[in-house]
């Protein structure tokens, strides 16, 4: 079966964050299958500058796992490359089954109009952007947008890939009859070891992502404000609008807290195990998430978490490795004070289990496998 993945950004391209990262993992997964044949046409865009790209020495390049990936040269924006276009539509036309990943961004609209004039079956991953938020911008583009996804996507022979249940209601509002799967992502366990930190000393927090409103580190900076919090510390992870970091770094010293808050900008593969490495637990107080894989990275890693109820991880308190909590400042600092008297090692290693059993990349890969030999064999799935 021969699938071809199309999306703006790909590995080692992790500036985006988490979809990057989990649309890499998975294409190693699926790899592994035997009687599927995998190509990835992306861009070479590293970062928003053009000069940031991936460097790459041939076209395509095979990746270790054993697939090609076509990095097509970025030309204006973050994906905007009529290369993309060129390369999508000569390798689809090859293909038995589309995978697009990406929703607001520049392939989004000509795969799904070239996946229709090739009566190519296609799973479309989104990736939460359906998922509605108050402070949504540019909501007028995004309707009109959405209207001209509706009109070029054959539901007849498409499928909604979506990563949680919360998101499969969003994507039914927004896109209407066409069907929904969902296949959570999965995660790597590291081969990693704990010790036991000592308790004497404020918690050490970390959060990774995007920096952007969605992520409520608003609330969670104004939480470090609160007296049960107040010994806590804080490192930030990640990049975005340039604007509004700066806006986060001022609001820190505003607030009072610059001296407990760390921002580190992006992290690599390397970086970032580091940065768990020295984490009491992760938070991720996000407005709304479609999933969260950053979740499932730290509780692979043994780090317990605090994970907002804007996202899908209600289990981490079930699984007895998390705390789900309302994303207000106050929420936030009971949660933070709640860990003080927790047994994070404990928690930890139950975290490491659960994830490892429940989110694994082999089982993962083989369901979108499943999905794929179904669109290929039926009009309608």
């Amino acid at each position: 079966m021969r699938i071809v993945l199309v999306t703006p950004t790909f590995f080692p391209s992790t500036y985006w964050g988490g979809p990057t990262t989990a649309m890499h993992s998975l294409c190693n997964a699926m790899a592994a299958l035997p009687d599927l044949h995998l190509e990835v046409v992306t861009t070479d865009a590293a970062g928003t500058s053009l000069s940031e790209t991936v460097a790459v020495s041939s076209f395509p390049v095979r990746f270790d796992a054993g697939y090609d990936v076509f990095y097509c040269r970025r030309r204006f924006l973050v994906s905007v490359s009529p290369q993309l276009l060129l390369t999508a539509w000569r390798r689809m036309r090859q293909a038995e089954v589309v995978h697009l990943s990406a929703t607001y961004s520049f392939p989004t609209l000509p795969v799904l109009a070239m996946a229709r004039a090739l009566s190519k079956p296609l799973v479309w991953t989104p990736h939460g952007a359906m998922i509605p938020w108050k402070e949504t911008r540019k909501a007028f583009l995004k309707s009109f947008w959405n209207r001209a996804c509706r009109v070029l996507l054959d539901p007849r022979r498409s499928v909604i890939h979506v990563a949680s249940e919360r998101e499969a209601s969003s994507a039914r509002t927004v896109m209407g009859a066409v069907p929904i799967k969902v296949i959570a992502f999965g995660i790597d366990i590291p081969h990693v070891s704990r010790a036991e930190r000592p308790r004497g000393h404020g918690l050490h927090l970390l959060f990774v992502g995007r920096l952007d409103p969605i992520k409520g580190l608003e609330n969670l900076l104004k939480a470090l404000t609160i007296e049960s919090a107040r010994s806590a510390t804080l490192s930030i992870c990640g990049t975005g609008d340039a604007g509004y970091a700066a806006s986060l770094r001022k609001m820190a010293t505003t607030l009072g807290v610059a001296s407990r808050v760390r921002f580190e900008g992006h992290v690599d593969d390397a970086r970032k195990e580091a940065q768990f490495a020295a984490a009491d637990a992760l938070v991720l107080p996000s407005h709304t998430e479609n999933f969260g894989l950053v979740v499932a990275e730290a509780l692979a890693h043994g780090v317990p978490v605090i994970a907002s109820k804007g996202t899908p991880w209600s289990a981490v308190e079930s699984e007895g490795c998390g705390l789900w909590v309302d994303n207000s400042p106050e929420s936030l600092a009971r949660a933070i004070s709640a860990l003080h008297s927790m047994d994070l090692a404990s928690m930890g290693a139950m975290g490491r289990r659960w994830v490892g059993g429940r989110f694994s990349w082999p089982a993962i890969a083989a369901e979108m496998a499943a999905t794929y030999e179904v669109l290929r064999k039926s009009d309608t799935v």
